[in-house]
C-alpha cells in the first residue's frame, strides 16, 4: 500500500507579469483563495441517421480556460492593490502565473474583468476579490 500524495493549496502563489520576455512574475501578498482552475472543451452534436442504436454522438470542440477568482486580504494602498489595480487599468491581456505547492506551474495571458473591495464590517477583515479571464491556454510546467 501507498501513502497519499494529496497536498493542500498552502503555498500556493498568484503572481502577475511584467512586459519582459520571458515574464518576470510579482508574487501578489495575502492572496487567501484561488478558485476556479477549470478548463473545459464544447460538445458537437455529429449524429447521423445511422447513429448507432439510435443514440446521439458527439465530437469534440474548442478548449476554454475558466476565469479564476482569488481571494485576498483587502490592504487599502498595499503593494497587492497597485499591483491589482494597475493590471486592471489596461485592456490589454498580462502575463499571471500560479504556482503550486511542490513548485508546479500555470502560465498564462488574460485581462482582469473585476476588482471588487469587498463589504466594510467593523467585525470582518477587509477582503477583496479578483477575476480574470484567460485568453487561450495555461502553459503548465
Amino acid at each position: 500500500m501507498t501513502a497519499t500524495a494529496a497536498q493542500t493549496g498552502y503555498g500556493a502563489t498568484l503572481g502577475i507579469g511584467n512586459g519582459a520576455t520571458p515574464p518576470v512574475y510579482t508574487v501578489v501578498a495575502e492572496v487567501t483563495a484561488l478558485k476556479g482552475l477549470k478548463q473545459s472543451r464544447d460538445q458537437i452534436e455529429a449524429t447521423h441517421l445511422l447513429s448507432p442504436g439510435g443514440y446521439k454522438e458527439f465530437i469534440g470542440g474548442m478548449k476554454d480556460f475558466a476565469a479564476l477568482t482569488a481571494a485576498i486580504n483587502y490592504v487599502p494602498g498595499g503593494a497587492a492593490e497597485t499591483a491589482l489595480l494597475a493590471a486592471f487599468g489596461t485592456q490589454a491581456n498580462k502575463p499571471y502565473q500560479i504556482t503550486f505547492p511542490g513548485g508546479g506551474t500555470w502560465s498564462f495571458s488574460g485581462v482582469m474583468t473585476e476588482y471588487a473591495p469587498g463589504d466594510l464590517d467593523p467585525n470582518k477583515k477587509m477582503e477583496a476579490s479578483v477575476t480574470i479571464k484567460p485568453s487561450g491556454g495555461p502553459a503548465i510546467a
